[in-house]
């Protein structure tokens, strides 16, 4: 019995048919094929494709559209960067799409990002809406800053428009737009977020107690 089950996982991994134009190794128990739409749908599954790993509960490849979407328990990971999530639609080809209720981990800032949507834009750079922002524990964290949207970019900097510092749950300050660097070596250089002169200074370093 044993064998018989190594034998058909075996076949699986090494026949499951692949058509997107990314190199792709797809790991998985089981799949199906629908007829209708041309997608493959693989359960259980772990797909690797260059430099990131993608992991499901059900995982929908679309070989016409070179696109994939997970659900259930999906678990994302590229570089210093891993996110867990309801829900992931990617494009292999881009190297972009969306994550729904997703909880990213970027291991060389130790620090954790929890959002209701994020936008891969590709590479490492991703906008969260609705986020939360902090180094600490994310499921009870002694301090934590929020924002609408926070566009991050590993090693290089971060930014957050109308921002709530929080301590232990209780808001603090007000930050109309907030930037931080997202790496441990130094950078050089000006960062202007839109405004001039006078204007754009107050826009970095004016806060409002809460």
């Amino acid at each position: 019995m044993a064998f018989a089950l190594i034998q058909v996982f075996l076949w699986i991994f090494f026949c499951c048919p692949v058509y997107a134009k990314s190199p792709v190794n797809i790991e998985t128990l089981s799949y199906v094929h629908d007829p209708e739409s041309g997608d493959f749908i693989y359960h259980d599954a772990l797909i690797t494709w260059e430099d990131m790993t993608l992991e499901g509960t059900e995982i929908r490849l679309d070989p016409k559209q070179n696109t994939v979407i997970a659900e259930g328990y999906v678990r994302f990971k590229r570089e210093n960067l891993l996110a867990v999530m309801d829900r992931l639609e990617v494009d292999l080809e881009t190297r972009t799409g969306v994550f729904y209720n997703a909880i990213m981990y970027d291991s060389e800032n130790r620090a954790y990002m929890t959002a209701d949507e994020v936008q891969w834009l590709g590479e490492s750079h991703f906008v969260l809406n609705e986020c939360s922002f902090t180094t600490c524990n994310p499921k009870k964290p002694f301090w934590e800053i929020s924002g609408n949207q926070v566009d991050y970019r590993h090693e290089n900097f971060g930014s957050s428009e109308h921002t709530i510092l929080k301590i232990k749950g209780i808001p603090v300050f007000y930050f109309p737009f907030l930037v931080w660097p997202t790496t441990t070596n130094r950078k050089s250089g000006k960062f202007n977020p839109g405004g001039h002169g006078k204007d754009a200074i107050t826009y970095l370093s004016g806060f409002s107690y809460m």
